[in-house]
């Protein structure tokens, strides 16, 4: 039978330190790997084609160094921005699992389905857009869950049914859009004091024959074709500006040289021969 030499002091020191640090190491692992493959199913659910989200890469552990992909410095993922990309699936409910997300943005596309119960485990999340797609179904009341949201914006789909009540207890909201859906029902009293709000285009109970209008005071029309209007306007106006602006310089310039030139001739006319 062999006999093993024992391992001196100085050989079971480097040990313990080698297995301590890699017992620390080992949370860090998982965190990632859930987050990455969070991340990927919800590139595979959003039907993202070969050239979309090309760098979203399944075997890559942490996901931090994707395309529109924000992380903190403990690499945890805080930030996914996917707005008018042209996608066309459904929002992954693994979407969920990213405990630490506070912004999701994925206005513009052209998303069906519903939104997933699990966007309410989003316990971290402060600004949800899902504006102009094509989502349907009730807004889920799982969402009342999501106590830091500040901006909910859901405008532009096809939500049906009333607005849950869950919702009216985010004490967090400051603006709140669910304009042109097919809503209907009572909107919470409470929802009437969030400072932006805009419930228009639905089946509600606001507007000129209710004691609440369907828009707060400091609504203002969102999406891009009002971006564009105003992009237009804004445009001609600084157009229209400078050209005034020029107009006047020619005019008071000819008038300086008209003005320069009687003066010459009175002094010229008044010199003796």
């Amino acid at each position: 039978m062999e006999i093993r030499p024992e391992r001196g002091p100085g050989e079971m020191r480097e040990l313990r330190f080698v297995l301590l640090v890699l017992l620390v190491s080992l949370p860090c692992f998982p965190a990632s790997d859930r987050q990455g493959d969070a991340l990927y199913d919800m590139k595979q659910k959003l039907n993202a084609t070969g050239g979309q989200l090309s760098d979203w890469n399944q075997n890559q552990v942490n996901p931090c160094t994707w395309n529109s992909v924000i992380c903190d410095n403990n690499n945890n993922v805080v930030q996914v921005t996917l707005a008018a990309r042209g996608f066309t699936g459904v929002l992954s409910p693994r979407i969920g699992e990213l405990q630490y997300l506070s912004v999701l943005s994925l206005a513009g596309n052209r998303i069906t389905g519903n939104i997933p119960e699990q966007f309410g485990n989003l316990s971290s999340l402060t600004s949800l857009d899902l504006e102009d797609n094509l989502l349907v179904g009730e807004i889920p009341a799982s969402l009342g869950n999501l106590s830091k949201l500040n901006l909910l914006i859901l405008s532009q789909n096809s939500f049906n049914g009333p607005i849950p009540d869950s919702i009216a207890s985010i004490s967090s909201l400051t603006d709140i859009r669910l304009a042109y859906n097919n809503l209907s029902g009572q909107i919470p009293g409470s929802l009437f004091q969030v400072a932006r709000y805009n419930f228009s285009g639905n089946h509600l109970n606001c507007g000129p024959n209710f004691p609440h209008l369907c828009t707060s005071s400091v609504a203002y029309q969102s999406g891009s074709h009002s971006s564009k209007i105003g992009l237009i306007l804004g445009t001609v106006g600084g157009v229209i500006g400078l050209l005034i602006v020029g107009a006047l310089f020619l005019v008071c310039n000819a008038r300086r040289k008209s003005h320069l030139r009687e003066v010459f001739v009175d002094v010229a006319g008044s010199m003796p021969l």
